[in-house]
């Protein structure tokens, strides 16, 4: 017989159902679609999955969008599931202006 892999826990992105590359209006729809789906009315009426396990999806959604809607700690996550530094301007604090100068005169 083959060796058997062990399963993995799902990662944030896979469990909010978004790309790595998601944006933060991305991840935040997908937090509260997710969480509507999860709602315990929902699971009253439809009975998708049973009460202890939706519970147990929705605090695990909770976590997963506040740690990836904060920029240093998705940094942080990213390296710790192997991923490569994000790249992209959402990521960079913007630059300060210029100072303004009083001898312009406009």
């Amino acid at each position: 017989m083959g060796t058997v892999k062990p399963l993995r826990a799902p990662t944030l992105y896979e469990l909010l159902e978004v790309s790595v590359g998601a944006t933060s209006g991305e991840i935040r729809s997908a937090y509260e679609r997710l969480e509507r789906l999860y709602a315990p009315d929902q699971i009253a009426l439809y009975g998708l999955v049973d009460e202890r396990r939706a519970q147990t999806l929705r605090q695990q959604l909770k976590e997963a969008v506040s740690v990836l809607s904060d920029d240093v700690a998705r940094a942080q996550y990213d390296r710790s599931i192997g991923l490569p530094p994000r790249d992209d301007v959402a990521a960079r604090p913007l630059p300060m202006p210029p100072p303004a100068d009083a001898s312009v005169g406009w």
